[in-house]
C-alpha cells in the first residue's frame, strides 16, 4: 500500500525515511553489510523449512506482483467489457448511488463514467438495451459518438459517459482486436502479464481487503456471503470486490503458480468456506493458494485496524497486533476445515520498520491456537527521503537532477535490508518462509499540507530514466540476498503523477517504464 509509507494528509511521510535509517542503525547493519551474509550462513539451498504443507511450487521467487485496483481511474484495463471496471451507477445529475438490480444494472435513470483517458483508443462496440427516449451516450469533450449500428467511435482515449433515462446501457466493449476468447479479457493485458512470467499474483486490491467494514456506503462493505459479487454481476469495481471465479480464471490465464488471497478481517465462516470452495480447484491443478487475514492491520488508514484492535483485551500494548493474531487464528482454523486435505498456505505479514509488531501478532495467534504458519514477512519499499528534500530551498529543489534523486533514494538501501533481515529472523524462529508482500522504489512528492514539492518534476523525470531501472536491479539484488520465497512487487501498472504515486512497471497499457523493462529482463 502507498499510504503506509507516506501519508500526505498527516505528515507521516516526514519521518518514514528516518525510521528506516534508524532501524538500520539499531540492527547494526551498515552500507558495507547490505548483503547480510552472516544471516544467511545457516540457510539451505531450498530456502529453509517450508513451515507447513504448502508445496515448493514457485520457480522464480522474484517474479511476484500485486494486481492493480479495479477502478475506472486505474490504468490497468484487463477486461473486454468496459462496464466491469466503470464507476458505480449514480442517479442522473447527482452523485448519489443509483438503485440497481441483482446484476448491478440500474432500475431507473442512471449514469456512469464508462471510459476515462486511461483506456485504449479505438472503436468501442456498444451492446445491450437499445437507447430510447432521452437516453444518450456522449463524450465529455464531444469527440465520441454512438452510430446507428451500435458502434462507439473513440478516436482517442477520451472521457465517455453512459447517461440514459430508460433503459440503461449495460455493456461497452473494448476494440475488437483486444478481445480474448469469450469476450472476457483484454488480450493485451493478459499477454503483458504472461510475457512477464509472473509466478505469484497477490489479489488484495481485487478482494478489496483495505475497504472492508468501512463506513462509506460507496466503499465500505461487510464480508457477507449473500452479497459477494458473481461473474454475472455488471460492475466488478463495486465494494464487495472482484468475483472469486474471475480471480480463478485470471490466475489460469496468466499462468501464475501461486495466488495470494486477502479476505477481510473478521470474515464469517460461511464466507471463508465458500472462498475455499471456489479456489480449491486451483490447488488440484498444482497452483498454491496462500491466504493472509486482512491486510496491513497496523495501518490506521484502513478500517480493519480498528476492528483488529477491538479484539484485544483493554489496555493491551499494540492492540491491533494482538487482534490480528487472534483473528488470524480463527480464520486459519476455519480454512483448515474448509480446504480439508488439500495443501494450502497461511501467511502473516508485519510492519516493515517494527518487527516487534509482527512478533506480537504471531505470539497472540499461537496463544489463540494457530498451528499453521507457512509465510512470514514484511514490505520491501525504498521510500523517498522527503524530510531531506523539504529541507532544501525551492531553487535547489527545482534544479534537482535525476542523478541526485536516484542517489538520495539509494541511501535508503541499507535500511530496507535491515527491515527484511529482522523479519527473516522471525521467519526462521517460526519455521516459516520469508515473503516480501510489496516491494519497489517509491517517489511521493506531496507535502503534509497537501501541496506539491518543487522537486516533483525532477522525481517524475527520474522515474522515466534508465537510472531508475538500474535502481530497481540494485533493490532486487539486495532483497534476493535474504533468500525470500516470494517477492511481490508493487505496482504492475500505475500512472505517473507529480503529487503522489507509486512507481508502476507500466504507466498504462502501452507505455512500459524503465523499471518495468528492467523487471522483464531480470534473471536474478
Amino acid at each position: 500500500m502507498l499510504k503506509h509509507l507516506v501519508d500526505t494528509g498527516g505528515g507521516v511521510g516526514d519521518s518514514r525515511y528516518a525510521d528506516y535509517v534508524a532501524l538500520a542503525g539499531k540492527l547494526k547493519v551498515g552500507s558495507e553489510a547490505i548483503g547480510l551474509a552472516h544471516l544467511l550462513e545457516t540457510q539451505d539451498d531450498g530456502g529453509g523449512d517450508t513451515g507447513g504443507d504448502g508445496g515448493d511450487v514457485l520457480t522464480s521467487p522474484m517474479r511476484g506482483m500485486n494486481v492493480p485496483i479495479n477502478q475506472a481511474f486505474a490504468s490497468f484495463v484487463p477486461f473486454a467489457n468496459v462496464i466491469h471496471k466503470s464507476r458505480e451507477w449514480t442517479d442522473v445529475g447527482t452523485r448519489n448511488l443509483a438503485a440497481v438490480d441483482d446484476q448491478g444494472v440500474p432500475i431507473g435513470p442512471a449514469e456512469s463514467i464508462v471510459l476515462q483517458d486511461n483506456y485504449p483508443a479505438g472503436v468501442y462496440t456498444y451492446e445491450g438495451c437499445e437507447l430510447s427516449g432521452s437516453g444518450v451516450i456522449t463524450a465529455g469533450n464531444g469527440m465520441a459518438t454512438l452510430s446507428g449500428s451500435g458502434i462507439v467511435q473513440a478516436t482517442h482515449s477520451g472521457l465517455l459517459n453512459a447517461n440514459t433515462q430508460s433503459p440503461v446501457p449495460s455493456v461497452v466493449w473494448l476494440p475488437v482486436e483486444l478481445w480474448s476468447e469469450g469476450k472476457r479479457w483484454n488480450t493485451t493485458a493478459l499477454t503483458q502479464l504472461t510475457d512477464a512470467r509472473i509466478d505469484t499474483i497477490r489479489m488484495s486490491h481485487w478482494m478489496r481487503a483495505t475497504y472492508s467494514h468501512g463506513a462509506s456506503p460507496r466503499w465500505g462493505f461487510e464480508p457477507i456471503l449473500s452479497e459477494r459479487l458473481t461473474p454475472e454481476h455488471t460492475h466488478w469495481s463495486d465494494a464487495p470486490g472482484m468475483p472469486w471465479e474471475i480471480i480463478v480464471d485470471f490466475v489460469r490465464k496468466i499462468g501464475a503458480k501461486r495466488v495470494w488471497l486477502n479476505p477481510p478481517i473478521q470474515s464469517p465462516a460461511d464466507y471463508l468456506t465458500k472462498m475455499a470452495e471456489v479456489f480449491s480447484p486451483l490447488i488440484d491443478e498444482g497452483i498454491e493458494v496462500i491466504v493472509e487475514d486482512g491486510i496491513e492491520l497496523w495501518n490506521g488508514k484502513f478500517p480493519g485496524t480498528q476492528l483488529a484492535a477491538s479484539l484485544a483485551p483493554a489496555g493491551t500494548p499494540m492492540p491491533e497486533a494482538v487482534g490480528y493474531g487472534i483473528d488470524s487464528a480463527a480464520t486459519c482454523a476455519i480454512l483448515q476445515t474448509a480446504f480439508g486435505s488439500r495443501p494450502w498456505s497461511f501467511a502473516m505479514m508485519g510492519h516493515a520498520i517494527r518487527p516487534e509488531w509482527l512478533q506480537t501478532a504471531i505470539s497472540a495467534a499461537r496463544a489463540a491456537g494457530l498451528s499453521k504458519l507457512d509465510y512470514v514477512g514484511c514490505a520491501g519499499y525504498l521510500p523517498a527521503p522527503l524530510t531531506k528534500w523539504k529541507a532544501l530551498d525551492q531553487a535547489t529543489q527545482l534544479g534537482y537532477s535525476t542523478s541526485q534523486v536516484i542517489a538520495d533514494m539509494r541511501e535508503g538501501l541499507p535500511a530496507v535490508s535491515a527491515a527484511i533481515a529482522a523479519h527473516k529472523l522471525i521467519a526462521e524462529d517460526e519455521g516459516a518462509k520469508l515473503a516480501v508482500y510489496e516491494a519497489g522504489p517509491i517517489v511521493i512528492a506531496g507535502t503534509s499540507g497537501g501541496g506539491v514539492l518543487p522537486i516533483a518534476g525532477s522525481a517524475t523525470k527520474a522515474y522515466r530514466s534508465d537510472e531508475w531501472g538500474d535502481l530497481f536491479v540494485e533493490l532486487a539484488d539486495l532483497i534476493k540476498t535474504h533468500d525470500p520465497a516470494i517477492v511481490c512487487w508493487f505496482n504492475w501498472m500505475n500512472p505517473v503523477a507529480e503529487d503522489s504515486g507509486s512507481v508502476g512497471f507500466y504507466e498504462n497499457h502501452t507505455t512500459i517504464s524503465p523499471m518495468g523493462s528492467a523487471f522483464l529482463a531480470y534473471e536474478g
